[in-house]
C-alpha cells in the first residue's frame, strides 16, 4: 500500500514483479491520493492493472477510473487466503499506516510479515539532531524501512 508519494518507494518493486509476475502468487496494490491531480505514475498504474489487482483511490475530486475515498477504505476488499504467507509493505503517512495495521491484524497476517517505511522529519541524516528519533531508534540511521516486529513498541 502506498499513500501519496509513498507509491514512489515501492515503484521499483512493483515494476520488477510486472516483468516477473511468476515470482508472486498474487499481488494487490492499494494506491491512495488526495485528489486526481496528485496521482503519480498514472501510466504505470494503468499498466499494472492488467497484471495485478490495483486499487487506485482518491479522497477528493472526480471519481473517473478511480475509487472515491481514502485508501484504507478498500483494505477489506482484499482477499487474503493464506495470511501466514502474505507479505505487506506500507509506505505513507503515519495515520494511514496506523489505520491499515489495525485492519491487517484482523486478517491474521503475522506482524513479522509487515514492512513499514517510516516518514519522519529528518534534518541531519546522521543521527545527531534527533528529529527522527523514536525512543532508541533513529529513522535516518536505522531505517527508514523497518519490520513491524522491530518497532511495534516505538511507533507513534
Amino acid at each position: 500500500m502506498g499513500g501519496g508519494t509513498g507509491i514512489g518507494p515501492v515503484k521499483s518493486l512493483i515494476q520488477y514483479y510486472s516483468f516477473y509476475p511468476q515470482e508472486v502468487q498474487k499481488l494487490d496494490l492499494l494506491a491512495g491520493f488526495k485528489t486526481t491531480q496528485d496521482i503519480i505514475f498514472l501510466t504505470e498504474l494503468q499498466k499494472w492493472k492488467h497484471l495485478f489487482n490495483v486499487v487506485l483511490s482518491v479522497e477528493h475530486g472526480e471519481d473517473w477510473v478511480v475509487n472515491k475515498g481514502v485508501v484504507t477504505d478498500f483494505i477489506q476488499s482484499l482477499q487474503v487466503e493464506d495470511p501466514v504467507n502474505t507479505e505487506v509493505i506500507l509506505v505513507g503517512p503515519s495515520q494511514m499506516m496506523n489505520q491499515t495495521l489495525s485492519q491487517i491484524f484482523r486478517m491474521e497476517i503475522p506482524e513479522e510479515n509487515i514492512e513499514l517505511s517510516l516518514e519522519r522529519r529528518m534534518s541531519c541524516g546522521i543521527g545527531k539532531c534527533g528529529h527522527c528519533r523514536m525512543e532508541d531508534i533513529y529513522v535516518c540511521l536505522d531505517g527508514p524501512v523497518f519490520n513491524y516486529s522491530q518497532i511495534k513498541d516505538s511507533v507513534d
